[in-house]
């Protein structure tokens, strides 16, 4: 990589700063103060939607929940991938400020090579199929969609129903 100088941003970076700072720092208090336990039916993943599969990042915002609460078991069980996605949203949020503050550019532009991306698409395809292999033979009800394609041509896959209630849930 080479140096790239720090340059002064524009009135467009600095909104689109201001704009991803209002979205991360918002989703992380929601992550925070909203109850997972007390979810809707709403479905965000199309892939679930449709397949009853997770996608790789389903369960991802209550891990996040979790991580915030300092509940290390309950986010490794959802999603563990919430740890490196926090960790990076916090970089972001404190050089995004520190540019805002600054009015210059400090994190370096960068263009990710070909061979990055076909290494890193293998492992993002390995832990999409541990998602999957998980929510299919542990008690993962959350992360599963019955009414997806998956469980209408496979009628003998039932999704799994929780064994016990979580430590958190009353019984």
């Amino acid at each position: 990589m080479k140096f790239v100088p720090r340059l002064p941003l524009n009135p467009a970076q600095i909104q689109a700063r201001i704009f991803g700072l209002l979205i991360l720092i918002g989703f992380l208090i929601l992550a925070r103060f909203i109850n997972p336990r007390h979810g809707s039916e709403f479905i965000l993943s199309g892939f679930r939607r449709i397949t009853g599969l997770p996608c790789p990042l389903c369960g991802g915002t209550r891990a996040t929940h979790y991580l915030l609460q300092g509940n290390l078991e309950q986010t490794l069980y959802y999603n563990w991938l919430a740890i490196p996605s926090l960790l990076v949203a916090l970089i972001l949020i404190i050089c995004w400020t520190a540019e805002i503050i600054t009015r210059r550019i400090l994190l370096p532009h960068f263009k990710v090579p070909v061979k990055v991306w076909f290494l890193a698409l293998p492992l993002l395809l390995l832990v999409w199929g541990i998602q999957i292999h998980s929510a299919l033979n542990h008690p993962k009800p959350e992360l599963l969609n019955a009414r997806g394609l998956y469980f209408k041509f496979n009628s003998g896959s039932i999704p799994p129903q929780p064994l016990t209630p979580t430590p958190e849930e009353p019984q």
